[in-house]
């Protein structure tokens, strides 16, 4: 159940993060447009950094998987699969607003995104999220880093 949890939390936050990129150079923030987005990715990194310490938890090491496909529209969709689970489907859209890539699940609230492409290779990092890293529902989760990477099929 924890696992499942904490996809499901990833999966609104990778969604909003996790797709961009395309191309030989390097886009920052405030240099995206939509066409940096559009098309096929794989995810290749997928890891909580805790704070303090050197406490790290990678989800691709423990058996999930995931891909993005977004369309010239911005309208994506993200599916995640953790090895013996059920797969997760998010949709969105990606929209630009002056050079920034906000994310609006279907249902959700705009945020805007932490991202840079260096090529066919997308950064995305969150620095305000939780983990577990001990697994214990009887502990609180430690503040920790968010690190994603993408490259494009």
């Amino acid at each position: 159940m924890f696992l499942r949890s904490r996809i499901t939390t990833a999966v609104a936050l990778a969604a909003a993060l996790a797709t961009a990129g395309c191309g030989s150079d390097s886009v920052g923030p405030g240099e995206f447009e939509i066409d940096d987005l559009v098309g096929s990715w794989t995810i290749t990194r997928f890891e909580y950094q805790a704070d303090s310490g050197d406490e790290t938890y990678d989800l691709i090491d423990n058996g999930l998987s995931g891909t993005a496909v977004v369309q010239s529209s911005g309208d994506y969709t993200f599916t995640v699969q953790q090895t013996g689970l059920p797969a997760i489907t998010t949709t969105g859209r990606f929209t630009i607003v002056n050079g920034n890539v906000v994310d609006t699940e279907t249902g959700g609230t705009p945020e805007t995104l932490d991202i840079q492409r260096d090529g066919d290779k997308i950064t995305i990092t969150s620095e305000t999220e939780t983990f577990d890293f001990d697994d214990d529902a009887n502990t609180p989760e430690s503040a920790a880093d968010l690190i994603m990477e993408w490259e494009k099929n």
